[in-house]
């Protein structure tokens, strides 16, 4: 099948430009750039060609596998990944049965997380990836788990301006002792997530697919956060964008989180029907909501609340049964 296609539709009130490109040779800082050129070439301005091609990048990176940064990238990722095993959220017991929609959105009040992250030296990626790492310690139990998450790919400069696929898929590990976790703060949590995740993205040539291979990782969840790609459409053309997205989920379980103004930023989750009740996904993103919101608040890790006042609620209720008579004589 072809890796492009493009069509102009014209209608009485509108035209359309319909876009389907394959991921595998465009990805979401690509549309950026492919629209801006559209709206220069609209204007009948010189377009600017690509310096560095993502053909010529490639070859780079053949050859990269060659050198000694990947001996020591392999090295780097061999100690990263011992004794940790991709982390799965659990599975729901009972699923929905011709579940209608397997997307959930959530708002995330915002308004300290913007100045915690500017007074700890912190991304606001960082922020959510500990939360979401905070969420799962707690709820699986497990010290040591790994998700996934992504790396735009373009450190080169020249890449700047270029059209093509660049994302690299990366792990993203926590390696929590809850023994040892209880003086732990927020900050220093985030710092160490951020710090080691910066290691990985500095050795993002590696391929994922061959610690897939040494390793047997099998990602469950993916965890992205989309800083304001879509921003910067054409401004002088006016046009509205229609989401087509396709049903399938790529992942278990996807989320993201995004900025939506000054004040909040949202939280979105696809998860596999077959897998997760929508019941349960309310949950997640419930305690996701609430870690997010309060993370920039409290300064201890262990002081962080899971669940908000309405599920603590819901779980106090499951207590208040019935009182019934018994003998006490007959107690021990």
């Amino acid at each position: 099948d072809r890796l492009y296609r493009l069509e102009l539709y014209r209608s009485p009130s509108s035209v359309y430009l319909f876009m389907d490109i394959h991921h595998t040779i465009f990805d979401g800082l690509s549309s950026v750039i492919f629209m801006a050129d559209f709206e220069r070439a609209y204007h009948d301005e010189e377009l600017e060609t690509e310096r560095y091609s993502s053909y010529e990048h490639s070859l780079d990176e053949q050859r990269q596998v060659q050198g000694e940064q990947y001996v020591q990238a392999e090295s780097y990722f061999d100690n990263l990944l011992e004794d940790t095993e991709s982390v799965s959220y659990p599975h729901s017991q009972q699923v929905d049965k011709d579940a209608a929609s397997s997307h959930l959105e959530v708002t995330i009040t915002g308004a300290s997380i913007r100045k915690f992250c500017h007074e700890n030296g912190l991304t606001e990626n960082s922020y959510f990836l500990t939360a979401l790492m905070q969420v799962l310690h707690r709820v699986t139990r497990e010290e040591n788990i790994m998700i996934t998450s992504i790396n735009n790919g373009r450190s080169d400069s020249r890449l700047s301006n270029a059209i093509g696929m660049f994302v690299k898929t990366l792990p993203v590990v926590s390696k929590l002792s809850f023994s040892q976790s209880g003086g732990l703060t927020v900050a220093d949590m985030a710092k160490s997530i951020q710090e080691k995740f910066q290691q990985t993205q500095g050795r993002d040539f590696y391929p994922f697919t061959k610690m897939v291979e040494r390793h047997q990782v099998h990602p469950e969840i993916m965890c992205v956060y989309q800083g304001g790609i879509f921003e910067g459409g054409p401004q002088n053309i006016a046009y509205e964008s229609l989401d087509l997205s396709l049903d399938t989920v790529k992942f278990p379980l996807d989320i993201m989180f995004y900025p939506k103004d000054a004040h909040s930023y949202g939280l979105s989750l696809e998860f596999n029907t077959s897998l997760y009740s929508r019941r349960d996904m309310e949950s997640l993103a419930s305690m996701l909501k609430t870690v997010s919101e309060r993370f920039a608040e409290i300064v201890a890790v262990k002081d962080i609340p899971l669940a908000d006042s309405a599920m603590r609620k819901e779980v106090l209720s499951l207590s208040a049964g019935p009182v019934l008579d018994y003998d006490i004589n007959e107690t021990f």
